[in-house]
């Protein structure tokens, strides 16, 4: 899904039609979401739009419901946001979805801002969290959530993660960057973008090349402390975005595919890890780079929920 502003549509891709000329779904922006958006995340059919400066929302883009807070948030860094909530916890009357936010500092310093969504609540929690060492995020980056443990995969390689100790004095927060696993080897000044998500209860980092000239996957051996390199998902489709990454089963195919946020034309684009190569949906094409395709950045993979 990404927004088409000339036209104040959002427009929705379904990588399960294997068609190029009828792939494209599209849906009227509301009249409340009309200035420019950043969508900062996706979760349970729910996206996370930032409002620079002027606000923050929450919005089904299947029911149409809108939940908004008019505050301001952000401190000139690159920040993180994001929520955790079954879908139909979230309901436009309670608001009862805190929104996490985070800043990474040069300065080895990592801020926190809880913010409450609920009508009338006014107040975000700031909490400074102080770090081992600097953490270069990418300039939107969304975290991993597996068994307890917030993870994020920095532009070096690098993976940070945050804790949330609960106690009856209150919730303290911890954030470390990890000596290791260490960056797989020659990729640090080569890899473009990399993404980190959950897949099969596992960690899974995917580093894409300049231009996608090419693609390598690895999990995360919790006991090595080391990234594999991967060349089956068991069954599993990945979908990456800056935004936020999931994995879901295959249930007609045998899985294998890596789709990123890029289009040709209205194709879908997707890295098959049986060949090797990059393919598009409506056409038997194959490739070994991203030539001739559009990165949408301000887009994100969601799944419908009613």
């Amino acid at each position: 899904m990404f927004a088409d502003r000339d036209e104040s549509v959002y427009k929705f891709v379904d990588p399960n039609i294997n068609s190029s000329s009828s792939n494209y779904y599209l849906m009227r922006i509301p009249e409340s979401l009309q200035n420019p958006t950043t969508i900062c995340y996706s979760h349970q059919g729910w996206l996370l739009l930032l409002e620079p400066l002027r606000a923050v929302h929450l919005y089904n883009p299947f029911t149409r419901d809108i939940i908004s807070c008019n505050r301001s948030y952000g401190e000139g860094v690159e920040e993180s946001m994001f929520f955790y909530s079954k879908s139909s916890a979230i309901t436009t009357s309670n608001g009862d979805c805190p929104i996490i936010s985070v800043g990474f500092f040069e300065e080895e310093k990592v801020v926190v801002k809880v913010i409450n969504l609920r009508p009338g609540d006014e107040c975000a929690r700031r909490i400074v969290v102080e770090s081992n060492r600097a953490f270069k995020a990418p300039a939107l980056t969304s975290p991993v959530l597996v068994q307890g443990v917030i993870y994020y995969l920095d532009q070096k390689g690098h993976l940070g993660r945050f804790r949330v100790t609960h106690s009856s004095v209150g919730n303290k927060w911890s954030f470390e960057v990890l000596d290791k696993p260490q960056c797989p080897d020659g990729l640090i000044d080569s890899s473009y973008h990399n993404y980190l998500v959950e897949c099969g209860g596992e960690l899974i980092s995917v580093f894409v090349g300049r231009l996608g000239k090419w693609v390598s996957v690895y999990r995360l051996n919790g006991e090595e402390e080391a990234w594999e390199t991967v060349t089956d998902l068991g069954g599993y489709d990945l979908y990456l975005s800056p935004s936020s990454s999931s994995s879901v089963l295959a249930t007609t195919r045998g899985g294998n595919r890596i789709y990123c946020p890029w289009l040709r034309g209205s194709e879908i684009v997707f890295f098959s890890l049986d060949t090797g190569k990059w393919h598009f949906s409506g056409s038997g094409d194959s490739s070994c780079d991203l030539y001739g395709t559009r990165m949408h950045l301000n887009s994100c993979w969601v799944m419908p929920t009613w």
